[in-house]
């Protein structure tokens, strides 16, 4: 059963979070593996940040969170480690908590792009592209 009062809670974190899919996504699977987990969709004005990811580190059963648009930096800086992917841009498009409560970064928005292209049988290597674009998603394909 889902959401019981011992469920692993994510939260989808975006502003304006109405067009984010992650949750329905995600909530389908944890569905399907019966697993007692749940994603919300979330948001704050950017001017409260700083008082909503206070909250959500408060609330011990957050797991994890998946950022999108205007987070994924500020995010970042609420971290205390991070996988490569994402301390060399400075930006994550996800963070897990960690045993100690602190939050772990990472950022697969370039190497997901890439997987993607690759498994669409687009050749990459020697090509040329043009890049519109340096946020959190764009700062991350950059360095794939």
């Amino acid at each position: 059963m889902r959401g019981t009062g011992k469920a692993d809670v994510f939260v989808m974190l975006a502003h304006p979070v109405g067009h984010a899919k992650s949750p329905g996504i995600f909530n389908e699977i944890f569905e399907q593996k019966g697993l007692d987990s749940l994603m919300v969709p979330l948001s704050c004005r950017p001017e409260d940040f700083d008082t909503f990811w206070a909250g959500i580190t408060a609330a011990e059963n957050i797991r994890g969170v998946i950022i999108s648009v205007p987070y994924k930096v500020p995010v970042y800086h609420k971290c205390a480690a991070a996988h490569d992917r994402a301390a060399r841009v400075q930006s994550a498009n996800s963070v897990r908590r960690q045993a100690d409560g602190t939050w772990y970064a990472d950022n697969f928005d370039g190497v997901g792009f890439i997987d993607g292209l690759k498994a669409g049988g687009h050749r990459i290597a020697g090509r040329r592209i043009l890049q519109v674009g340096a946020g959190g998603a764009g700062a991350s394909l950059t360095y794939c």
